[in-house]
């Protein structure tokens, strides 16, 4: 074995650097050999490896590892697989010094006195910017709004002011601390964490400390600001999370180790935004994407909303359309990135499309909120308000003069005044094609018997109705053992029956329930298809040899199907509801909220309204009456959906959350149109 030297690992010209970690594997690296060299000091201590496996891995270990001051081998004992070794050196420093000769990768001195703070009890740096993160976290909560902020809801009083003006006080004493743990860091050569850079960046932009948030991510991120008028507004997409991976370097590699997470880059990108620089803002993301670090919505929605921004009064020129187009950019760059914006994100493009009175942008916006949200909080629809009421002013001929009001819906979906008409509004054919793909997928066992229900299906013309069975059969069903046996006229000794109905926790399933369920579906004429799992037909054969006569003359005519042992029988009635041949008339009977199904984590916003359109609940009466007869009281869909709704260009109607009241936007000179 033989110790790499110094700088043998530097790449080669034209090469892509290793540092800063661009991949999964490359930050795994890096976080083990920091925490190795951060809280695992010990002279001749040493950590092997294993998990880097390939060359790459073994490249990535001997750079980083070089990179923070520490011995690297590699051990090529025969018979096994390389490993690479590394440790701290035998003639290591102490931890608060370091030799003046000493190479300047291994001068760089971590925060690594978490051994020293175990036996003297001093709090490391980390431990002190934490503690006083804290306190600020406190004091802010403890004011129970922004600093310095009254309360909404109530007149500021003297005492509000004095209370306020002594917490933004507190508030700078605590920043002021931090910014001279971090001077004493960067001055003494300890290198600050991504971790501790997250908290101190975001600590002053709680006290409006923009300028020193700025100071602190470009040192923590080893950026030197370029020249900013050059910089182009484009920026490339996310490098994928697999090496190699593209990088133009923004300023000389680094020979200290330092490196920022995604929160502090995006607590860099608020600060340049709350300063006006929109350029820089820009160029921190553009590094985002070079390397590789993962992008959320608070990276982008800080520049947007300053490409949305306008000054009140100000006339739309060319300019600020562009400005607007950037903004719209960066949100088809977000939905690329598969990140949907909020409410309150959507909200920000919707008033900057209103102020520059671009009504194509502004409609693209609203289609938005009707694809993506079922109902609208108050705030929202008080933006939205405002955003149509005012785009017409500043896009005269272009924009429809909207008159905006608030109204309550009958029971039919008629609107007061106005006699608009709201209807019931399906998923559209797309989103029945991704829905039937999801209800196959999350069948995972059984699938050779699953593909025999799909051929099964696929021989049987459309259904009208899908009966959860089992759902119906449980219903009402707080029956205990003895209330079962009562019931039955059987004694404790006579109990078999009552034990082949109850289950595991003593549950009843009613049988009688589920044929008197199919029968009153039957008299609409419709085709009724029954999902009902094989332990319930073999349990009703044992106990109910008159209902099962009538489920096996069901099966006959193929209006029954039974689930096999170990599948799950909700499942196999969701795939044949959204699979059927005509599934946007298929209903499902069933009281389900289904709030625990699979299906509903792979698109939420379509079922939810498909659950709204297409479930049909019930309820029973009189299940033990004395001639045997159960009343079936069906409750089908609502006659219009409470989703947001838009009739052409002329008229949206928008549901609250809160209320219920919907906002309507009708534009001027718009005929009332019933609806189907």
């Amino acid at each position: 074995m033989s110790i790499a030297p110094t700088g043998a690992n530097a790449p080669e010209e034209g090469a892509q650097p290793l540092f800063p970690p661009r991949d999964r594997t490359s930050r795994a690296i890096y976080d083990l050999l920091r925490k190795f060299q951060t809280t695992g000091y010990r002279r001749g201590r040493e950590v092997r490896m294993t998990t880097a496996t390939t060359s790459y891995a073994r490249a990535i270990v001997h750079d980083y590892a070089e990179r923070l001051g520490l011995l690297h081998e590699t051990d090529r004992t025969p018979g096994q697989k390389a490993v690479v070794v590394v440790r701290f050196p035998e003639s290591a420093a102490p931890l608060d010094t370091a030799p003046e000769d000493a190479p300047a990768a291994k001068k760089m001195r971590l925060d690594r006195s978490a051994s020293v703070a175990r036996k003297s009890k001093v709090p490391t740096y980390t431990q002190r910017i934490n503690t006083l993160a804290k306190h600020a976290t406190n004091l802010t909560r403890d004011e129970g709004a922004p600093v310095g902020a009254p309360e909404a809801d109530t007149p500021a009083t003297a005492d509000d002011a004095s209370r306020g003006a002594q917490v933004a006080s507190q508030l700078e004493e605590v920043v002021d601390s931090a910014l001279a743990l971090f001077a004493e860091m960067r001055d003494t050569g300890i290198a600050v964490s991504a971790h501790s850079c997250s908290v101190l960046v975001h600590l002053c932009l709680s006290a409006s400390r923009h300028e020193d948030a700025v100071a602190i991510f470009t040192h923590c991120a080893g950026l030197s600001p370029p020249d900013w008028a050059g910089v182009p507004p484009e920026a490339p997409p996310a490098c994928a999370d697999a090496p190699p991976c593209p990088s133009q370097p923004t300023a000389p590699r680094q020979e200290t180790p330092l490196f920022a997470d995604e929160s502090s880059f995006s607590g860099a990108i608020r600060a340049y935004c709350e300063l006006g620089r929109v350029a820089e803002a820009e160029h921190v993301l553009r590094v985002m994407g070079e390397r590789c670090v993962k992008v959320r919505l608070r990276s982008f929605m800080p520049i947007a909303a300053v490409h949305c921004a306008s000054a009140p009064g100000v006339a739309p020129t060319p300019s600020s359309h562009a400005r607007l187009e950037r903004a719209f950019e960066l949100l088809e760059r977000m939905e690329a990135a598969d990140l949907h914006p909020s409410e309150e994100d959507l909200l920000v493009f919707a008033t900057g499309a209103a102020r520059w009175g671009h009504w194509p942008r502004l409609r693209a916006v609203l289609e938005r909120f009707a694809d993506r949200f079922a109902r609208l909080s108050e705030s929202t629809l008080n933006g939205l308000s405002d955003a149509l009421a005012q785009v017409h002013s500043t896009s005269a001929g272009v924009a429809p003069d909207f008159a905006v009001c608030r109204s309550k819906a009958s029971a039919d979906g008629t609107l007061d005044p106005g006699g608009w008409r709201l209807r019931a509004v399906d998923i559209r054919p797309e989103q029945w094609t991704e829905l039937r793909a999801a209800a196959a997928s999350i069948i995972r066992h059984r699938r050779d018997q699953f593909d025999m229900f799909r051929a099964w299906l696929a021989e049987r013309e459309p259904f009208d109705f899908v009966v959860d069975a089992a759902n119906v059969g449980y219903f009402g069903n707080n029956s205990t053992r003895a209330t079962v046996q009562a019931r039955s006229g059987q004694t404790p000794g006579e109990a078999d029956n009552v034990d082949k109905l109850c289950g595991r926790k003593g549950a009843v399933i009613n049988f009688r329930q589920i044929t008197a369920m199919i029968r009153e579906l039957n008299k609409s004429g419709g085709r009724t298809l029954t999902c009902l799992h094989e332990k319930y037909i073999r349990r009703c054969s044992e106990t109910n040899p008159e209902d099962a006569a009538y489920f096996h003359q069901l099966q006959m005519e193929g209006a029954l199907y039974t689930t096999p042992h170990g599948a799950n029988d909700d499942h196999y009635w969701l795939y044949a509801a959204v699979a059927s041949q005509s599934p946007s008339r298929c209903l499902v009977v069933s009281n389900d909220e289904m709030r625990d199904h699979a299906f509903d984590m792979l698109a939420p916003r379509f079922f939810a309204r498909w659950k709204e359109c297409h479930i049909v609940q019930y309820q029973m009466y009189n299940h033990y009456a004395p001639d045997g007869v159960i009343r079936v009281v069906l409750r089908h869909p609502p006659a219009f959906s409470s989703v947001v709704q838009t009739h052409g260009d002329g008229r949206w109607f928008f549901p609250s959350s809160e209320t219920d009241e919907w906002l309507c936007a009708v534009a001027v000179g718009a005929t009332p149109v019933a609806v189907d």
